[in-house]
C-alpha cells in the first residue's frame, strides 16, 4: 500500500483532496457493491468522484459484467468479446440497492454488441427486481445505443428505453 506524505496532502487545495473511504457511507457502499459482485460506473470507468458519491451512499449500477465490446478512445472500461450472461445480476442489483437504503437507482451498461437486443432485456429484468421489492424506487436508464440501433434508421429512436420497453412487455 501506497503512503501518502503529509507535506504532499497539505500542498494541495481543500477541494481537491479526498478522503476515500473515511466517509460516512463508504465503507457500506462499498460492501454492498463487493458483497454482491457487482460493476458500477465508478470503478470500471476508474470515476474521480467514487468517493464523494459513495459516501452519500450512491451507485450507478453497470449492467452485463466490466468488459465492453467496443473500445471507444474515450472509455476506461475494459473491452473485450465477453461470451457469458449472468442471470442472476438482476436479483443482486435489487438487493444492494435495498440494502444500500436507496429511493433512487440509476443503471447503466457496457455495450453488448454480442447479444441481439444489445442487453435491454437486462435492464427490464432489474427494473422488475427492484419493483418487485420496492414498488416507489426511482429509476434512471442510462443506456447505450446498440449496434443494431445504429443500422436501422427506423429504429434510431431519441428514447433508446423503448427498445427496452419492446424487450419485456407489461413491466
Amino acid at each position: 500500500m501506497q503512503t501518502v506524505s503529509i507535506a504532499n496532502v497539505t500542498r494541495m487545495p481543500p477541494w481537491i483532496r479526498q478522503n476515500r473511504g473515511r466517509e460516512a457511507h463508504y465503507p457500506a457502499t462499498a460492501r454492498q457493491v463487493v458483497d454482491a459482485r457487482l460493476h458500477t460506473v465508478f470503478e470500471e470507468t476508474r470515476c474521480p468522484n467514487q468517493s464523494e458519491c459513495w459516501s452519500r451512499g450512491t451507485a450507478t449500477f453497470m449492467l452485463l459484467g466490466d468488459t465492453c465490446t467496443r473500445a471507444c478512445g474515450f472509455c476506461a472500461v475494459k473491452t473485450g468479446n465477453p461470451d457469458w450472461f449472468d442471470r442472476d445480476e438482476p436479483r443482486r442489483v435489487a438487493e444492494a440497492a435495498l440494502g444500500m437504503r436507496l429511493k433512487f437507482v440509476v443503471l447503466t451498461s457496457v455495450n453488448r454488441d454480442d447479444m441481439a437486443d444489445g442487453g435491454a432485456h437486462a435492464f427490464a429484468d432489474t427494473l422488475r427486481e427492484l419493483r418487485l421489492r420496492r414498488a416507489d424506487i426511482g429509476v434512471e436508464f442510462l443506456t447505450p445505443i446498440s449496434a443494431t440501433l445504429r443500422t436501422t434508421p427506423r429504429a434510431c429512436s431519441p428514447r433508446p428505453w423503448r427498445a427496452c420497453r419492446r424487450a419485456h412487455r407489461g413491466i
